[in-house]
Order: structure tokens, then C-alpha cells, then sequence
């Protein structure tokens, strides 16, 4: 099994998909697409995530989207959200 942040990984391209202009972070309006793009750019943390598109940083604090962007994050890695949060606890 690759470790999450094994950058030599090919996740293959961006596919915009039908949804990607759901809003998961109302705060910053940022969108599905916004954040699917940021992890095949290269985004793979979501430190980064909240670096780039400022996920999180909005009046809730991550309150209402954190668990929104990680399960993306995880898909779009193709982990298991419990492997995804237990990884990113170790690297932080």
C-alpha cells in the first residue's frame, strides 16, 4: 500500500464530473471541482487544501466542511478516510 503522501503516484487526470459545482465550503465558496482540481494539482494534505483554496478558514472554522473535504480527498486518492486522517496525523 502506497503511504498518502507518495508523491510518485499517478492519480491520473482531472474529469470534471456533473456535480463538481457543489458548494462544500460556504464560507470561502469553494466548490467539489475546487477541490478534486487542487488534489490532481497536487494538494494531497488538507493543510494544503486549506493553504491553497482556504477550505476551513471561513467564520465556521472547518465546523461544516472539514469532513466534507477530506471524504473528496480521500476518494479522489482513492483511500479509505480512516487511513487518509491517520496518515495526516502522523505527518503533522
Amino acid at each position: 500500500m502506497h503511504e498518502v503522501n507518495d508523491r510518485s503516484r499517478d492519480i491520473g487526470e482531472f474529469v470534471p464530473a456533473p456535480d463538481d459545482d457543489m458548494l462544500i465550503c460556504r464560507c470561502e465558496e469553494i466548490t467539489k471541482g475546487e477541490i478534486r482540481k487542487a488534489v490532481h494539482e497536487g494538494m494531497w494534505t488538507m493543510t494544503e487544501i486549506r493553504r491553497y483554496l482556504r477550505t476551513g478558514m471561513g467564520l465556521c472554522q472547518g465546523q461544516t466542511c472539514a469532513k466534507l473535504v477530506k471524504g473528496i480527498v480521500a476518494r479522489e486518492l482513492e483511500y479509505h478516510l480512516q487511513h487518509l486522517n491517520r496518515q495526516q496525523a502522523e505527518h503533522q
